[in-house]
């Protein structure tokens, strides 16, 4: 089967299988993938937007592994966008990166960077590690819980605001 190039998403070490035959990618600022991806190493999108519809990684709510990086003004959408626990590695690098998904649980590796603000909407319960660069803020508005790992740069914050949030179970 062939497949046409992607523009500016970086794909190192991902296989790609078709589900259905090969479908074609269109060049461009918009590139939805509807194939298996079976995910070796990173998908990083650092342009445009990508969606991700049928993942390996994926079983029943949970992002099960992987490494997924979304670089500044990069849309990722995984699985259409349903609301995930993260058991693999997220990156938001920098402004306007932006994983449609709503993570509400982090039991891998959940990091913003280079100057991203996060705020789930909904709770955010921690059993993992939260990184948070310099110059980004981390606001917990909708409560949760966290027995998991908050790494906050010198320059980084952590925000809690309205509802109460519990770390390690209260």
């Amino acid at each position: 089967h062939e497949f046409k190039p992607l523009t500016d998403v970086r794909k190192p070490g991902m296989r790609l299988r078709p589900l259905l035959g090969p479908q074609p990618a269109n060049e461009g600022a918009h590139v939805e993938l509807s194939l298996f991806v079976q995910l070796l190493d990173v998908v990083e999108a650092r342009s445009g937007t990508l969606d991700l519809p049928n993942l390996a990684q994926f079983s029943v709510g949970t992002l099960t592994g992987g490494t997924w990086k979304v670089f500044t003004n990069s849309t990722l959408t995984l699985q259409g966008g349903v609301a995930i626990t993260n058991n693999g590695t997220i990156v938001l690098d920098g402004v306007n990166s932006i994983l449609t998904n709503d993570v509400t649980t982090n039991t891998g590796s959940f990091t913003i960077q280079n100057g991203r603000n996060f705020n789930p909407p909904a709770a955010f319960n921690n059993s993992g590690i939260v990184n948070i660069g310099d110059n980004c803020t981390f606001t917990l508005s909708n409560g949760g819980t966290s027995t998991g790992d908050w790494d906050v740069a010198a320059i980084g914050a952590l925000q809690i605001v309205k509802a109460p949030y519990f770390f390690d179970g209260g």
